[in-house]
């Protein structure tokens, strides 16, 4: 596919209709919420009335992004119960995130995302927004705080801790944030955060 969008690994797809039978993240490619859930990181300029998510942004100094990050087992909620030995649940689930802090005119920045867990197939995946300027060099400044993980469930609204930035990531999770995530949409969720764009070392005009 032609997608703007760098994601991975190569993976066996489903649908919302055929779900897999074990445990697998964001590999549905209809689904009602994000459509293809292999393109799972958006990025958009944060605006009072819509705040429109997309694959690239052009950032402008002085303005916020809101960074979104989709997360969705594909498993059937069938695997989930002890008839199944709760195969489908997805365990030690977790997101790490990064983002280049500065970006130029002739320099994309990317925003990437990965989902790891230990007994997933593939282990972890991964996918990327892209962030471009047409100012000579602007830093992107994460808003301290506001990476929150929004789901149905009671860690709904919580403040992630910022191993979210770290190689080895945070865990997600339901009702605490334990990495235990079963199978199926009623235990989706997302992970948002904030970047501050600010312009760098003002030039003086020739």
């Amino acid at each position: 596919a032609t997608s703007v969008s760098a994601w991975g690994p190569e993976r066996a797809t489903f649908t919302m209709e055929e779900p897999a039978t074990y445990p697998t993240f964001n590999s549905i490619t209809n689904n009602p919420t994000i459509g293809d859930e292999r393109n799972f990181v958006r990025v958009g300029e944060i605006d009072a009335d819509e705040t429109s998510l997309k694959d690239e942004i052009e950032v402008v100094p002085g303005r916020q992004y809101l960074v979104y990050i989709y997360f969705h087992n594909n498993a059937s909620s069938t695997f989930n119960d002890s008839a199944h030995n709760h195969s489908g649940v997805a365990l030690q689930t977790k997101m790490a995130s990064s983002f280049s802090t500065v970006l130029t005119p002739s320099n994309k920045g990317t925003i990437t995302a990965t989902i790891t867990a230990n007994n997933t197939n593939p282990a972890s995946v991964w996918d990327e927004a892209y962030m471009t300027t047409s100012t000579e060099k602007v830093l992107m400044r994460y808003v301290s705080g506001s990476a929150k993980i929004y789901n149905d469930w009671k860690t709904n609204g919580s403040v992630m801790p910022s191993s979210l930035f770290t190689e080895e990531g945070t865990l997600l999770g339901l009702n605490v944030l334990n990495g235990v995530i079963p199978g199926c949409e009623e235990y989706h969720g997302v992970v948002s955060y904030v970047l501050q764009a600010e312009e760098l070392g003002g030039s003086i005009e020739k």
